[in-house]
């Protein structure tokens, strides 16, 4: 059965590939395979189930009105009281829950039973706590972890969702790197034959997109992609946050580039010579995620105003360009009409 696992996990990989990366696999792989076991598990139960209440061979109606009489006892608010028999064990920090899984192996090989102790523990890391919950309720351990930590802009954005890959690609990429982005204006876009291009020009970005840089997070290299082109790509320095849905937008857009969200990450860095961040650190930023209807008007309302500001840096940048090429010519007398307009018509364009 193992190397059964081991040969699906590896389609799995496949199978993604070309859309994330490595690294976030086991958010989306992990979170299938814990529906299945459970779905497996369930079906098990479900045909013992039917054999036994078969065999009882009760009138039609009789098990319905037993159910709800047995659904009616209480076992109290606290589900833990009962099988509380040996003691508690807790961790504050609990990782994956391995100090637990190891807890139950302990007592079951000294003769106990899984369910003996109750279970407590506490993680601030989201992910981290979806993956001890997984781990926990796959062996079968009853387990409080208190309420899994707040929202998380993961909740309303796809991460890194497209790579470039050596097989699918376009032969140039309009590359934005690092140090191209700064506080939501994008200065320079390099078209770059892909064969030529940097290892790290992959990540395709699309319209409404919103990146935010995971290298040194304190220089603010972060923006919003407007009007994308269809070989517009990033750095794999980025982390490329896509919607689930279009009301999404603005909201994730600003609450991953508010000032308390970039000084977290500023603070959370690791590495002297190139501080950074993994990208499902990003995404694991804690958001007070509004109601679907708040979503949707403040979508109707901060819309038009991200997309003219997107509009008026890119004008403020022409005219700059514009600036910067014929005021030395201007001072030196060798400008002539016919080049000011070509020069507009060709920038403008």
């Amino acid at each position: 059965m193992l190397n059964d696992i081991k040969k699906t996990l590896w389609a799995t990989a496949d199978e993604l590939r070309a859309n994330m990366d490595a690294a976030e696999y086991k958010h989306l792989v992990l979170g299938l395979i814990f529906i299945k076991y459970i779905s497996d598990t369930f079906a098990a139960h479900r045909d013992e189930l039917t054999r036994r209440y078969a065999r009882a061979r009760l009138p039609d109606g009789k098990l319905g009105e037993l159910v709800d009489l047995v659904s009616t006892i209480g076992f109290g608010d606290d589900a833990n009281t009962a099988r509380d028999v040996l003691g508690q064990v807790y961790d504050p920090c609990c990782g994956s829950g391995g100090i637990f899984v190891q807890s139950e192996k302990f007592i079951e090989a000294h003769g106990g039973t899984i369910g003996d102790v109750s279970i407590y523990g506490q993680e601030s890391n989201p992910t981290t706590w979806r993956l001890a919950a997984r781990n926990l309720a796959i062996r079968g351990i009853d387990f409080n972890l208190g309420r899994e930590p707040g929202d998380i802009l993961a909740d309303l954005a796809f991460l890194n969702p497209e790579l470039w890959t050596t097989k699918e690609h376009p032969e140039t990429v309009l590359y934005i790197d690092l140090a191209n982005a700064k506080n939501d204006e994008i200065t320079t876009v390099s078209e770059i034959a892909f064969d030529e291009a940097p290892s790290r020009a992959r990540r395709v970005l699309r319209s409404g997109d919103t990146i935010v840089g995971t290298v040194r997070p304190g220089s603010r290299s972060f923006a919003f992609i407007h009007n994308a082109p269809l070989n517009l790509t990033g750095s794999t320095g980025f982390a490329v946050f896509r919607l689930l849905v279009k009301e999404n937008t603005e909201f994730v857009y600003l609450s991953a580039t508010r000032d308390a969200s970039i000084e977290h990450l500023t603070h959370i860095a690791d590495g002297e010579a190139y501080p950074a961040v993994r990208p499902d650190v990003v995404a694991g930023l804690i958001v007070a995620i509004p109601t679907s209807e708040i979503l949707s008007a403040f979508h109707q309302i901060a819309a038009t105003l991200l997309i003219a500001v997107a509009e008026n840096l890119k004008q403020a940048q022409t005219l700059a360009v514009l600036r910067d090429t014929l005021l030395p010519r201007l001072i030196s007398g060798k400008l002539r009409r016919p080049e000011v307009e070509s020069l507009i018509t060709e920038l403008a364009s």
